[in-house]
């Protein structure tokens, strides 16, 4: 006897017909599909707005508010989803996000104006660095590192590995200001043109370098899998999708620029055409890394921007995602 198709019973088998008995398979369907199938299929409000749904397509999204159809859907299979759950503070968690990208891309620019001046030595007269540029990275760098605090739980559904690892990733904050400081400060007092001299890229500002790529490293990735929360919760409700980015890519390019490095150390103690080699190869490697570093930290800070009106919005309750009897099974 064929099966029903979708495990949905017909008239023949509730009219008394016993002996066309369906299979054990069948029998341990999940019993709530039918209703499932009857929430999605009838009246669907919409998740943010209420506004019916029905008839619509379910890769559209909302008339009224803009929000995903496939978000509502969400909503109604799992209420207790990650990307739906309320935040704590939402509009301080959304300002906290933007700062924290427009802080670091502020710093970064501002890395580029003594390196600006350098280039310009070499084609006019000498222009002297302002002062102000080591208290401009490190007031970005500060202003990224507290609002990266407003990612250490944003939502009481955050595991508590992510919470500690991205705790860990602000106390990091500290010693990268250190090297930060010592670079714009004691290192470029007596280098001022490092990368366009004859000699080289000093071994110690290669070193110092390093130590500070290596903790923006570890800071990224401590902080990436809350930074991924938010972004998974803008995607959903923006488009009922979730967000595939990482931010591994802004981790891959400080690498380049942390092997450039690596070859100014190499580049120390050889001579001749391999010194040559090696100092080129470290100059290309450090500004082609610093430049990936600032645009993705442009793109970061656009990806920010469209987050933060999903994050600022006002909170979902239980009763807004779900229906009544899901709502006391719940319970």
């Amino acid at each position: 006897m064929q099966q029903p198709a979708g495990g949905q019973t017909g008239a023949d088998d509730t009219d008394g017909h016993s002996g066309d008995a369906v299979p054990a398979p069948d029998k341990a369907a999940p019993t709530r599909s039918p209703e499932l199938a009857l929430e999605l299929t009838g009246a669907l409000p919409c998740v943010r707005c209420t506004y019916n749904l029905r008839g619509l397509s379910v890769s559209g999204v909302c008339p009224e508010c803009g929000t995903a159809i496939r978000a509502t859907i969400l909503a109604r299979v799992d209420p207790l989803a990650k990307e739906l759950q309320p935040l704590y503070t939402p509009k301080l968690t959304a300002g906290c996000l933007i700062l924290w990208t427009i802080g670091a891309l502020l710093a970064a620019i501002a890395s580029w104006v003594p390196r600006a001046i350098e280039a310009l030595e070499r084609v006019g007269p000498s222009v002297h660095t302002p002062d102000w540029i080591a208290t401009a990275v490190l007031g970005g760098i500060g202003v990224s590192a507290l609002a990266a605090f407003a990612l250490i739980r944003p939502h009481g559904r955050i595991p508590p590995r992510q919470s500690w690892a991205a705790a860990g990733a602000c106390a990091l904050y500290f010693p990268l200001l250190l090297a930060i400081r010592h670079i714009h400060t004691a290192i470029d007092a007596r280098d001022p043109s490092p990368y366009l001299d004859v000699g080289g890229i000093d071994p110690a500002r290669a070193t110092w370098r390093l130590l500070a790529e290596g903790l923006l490293v570890l800071i990224l990735l401590l902080l990436r899998p809350n930074a991924r929360v938010l972004a998974a919760r803008s995607m959903v409700m923006r488009t009922g999708q979730v967000d595939r980015q990482t931010m591994l890519a802004m981790a891959a390019a400080i690498g380049v620029g942390a092997v450039g490095d690596v070859l100014a150390i190499l580049a120390f103690p050889a001579d001749g055409v391999l010194a040559d080699v090696l100092r080129i190869g470290a100059t290309l490697f450090i500004g082609v890394g610093s430049l990936l570093v600032t645009l993705g930290l442009g793109s970061m800070v656009l990806d920010t921007i469209r987050l933060a009106p999903v994050v600022a919005s006002p909170p979902l309750a239980l009763s807004d995602v779900a229906a009544p009897t899901t709502r006391n099974n719940l319970a």
